[in-house]
């Protein structure tokens, strides 16, 4: 029997940000290209007040549209000076984040979920196998301290004898009282 788990806390090596040439590899690419589709507006233009809230992605503040960090984003890569920062632009600002400041540009990944290689936790999967008696039902069952403490419920008062008696019903037959009705 198998099951699933997803694997945050694994320590994985760190994915390239960019290439040999300083452009974003294609793994990082996609990341940010996502972001800007989840924090542009319908006219895929990322406006101050986007801008705000892609820094909340990013930090988890949410800082007032006349913040220094937007009006920096916006001095520096809004390059026709339209108040909006395009696609092409936004990709610029994480390429020149990812050279100059790595960091930063691995916190906001990890803000957002995304592991230093590169892959959502979302997306991470690891298949684990354990046997038979790792099941909880066949570890209550065996423990013969945990099935005396669940025999002693089915005296209480109130439903609870009714759901106990069911989730011992569930188990696997008690090896003392295998041997006994033998």
């Amino acid at each position: 029997m198998t099951a699933v788990k997803i694997n945050i806390e694994e320590e994985v090596p760190n994915a390239p940000l960019v290439d040999q040439t300083g452009k974003l590899t294609e793994k990082a690419s996609k990341i940010f290209n996502e972001w800007f589709d989840m924090y542009s507006n319908e006219n895929s233009q990322m406006t101050p007040e986007t801008c705000a809230l892609f820094i909340k992605g990013c930090t988890g503040e949410h800082p007032p549209i006349s913040d220094d960090r937007i009006t920096s984003m916006f001095k520096t890569y809004d390059t026709n000076s339209d108040g909006l920062i395009e696609r092409s632009e936004f990709l610029t600002f994480y390429e020149t984040a990812s050279r100059s400041k790595p960091e930063t540009v691995r916190e906001n990944l990890k803000h957002h979920n995304i592991r230093a290689d590169l892959k959502k936790l979302s997306e991470v999967r690891e298949v684990e196998s354990f046997g038979t008696n790792d099941m909880p039902r066949l570890k209550i069952a065996k423990n013969q301290e945990f099935f005396n403490l669940l025999m002693s419920l089915l005296d209480k008062e109130g439903p609870v004898p009714e759901a106990t008696w069911n989730l011992i019903q569930m188990l696997s037959t008690n090896p003392e009282i295998y041997t006994s009705v033998l």
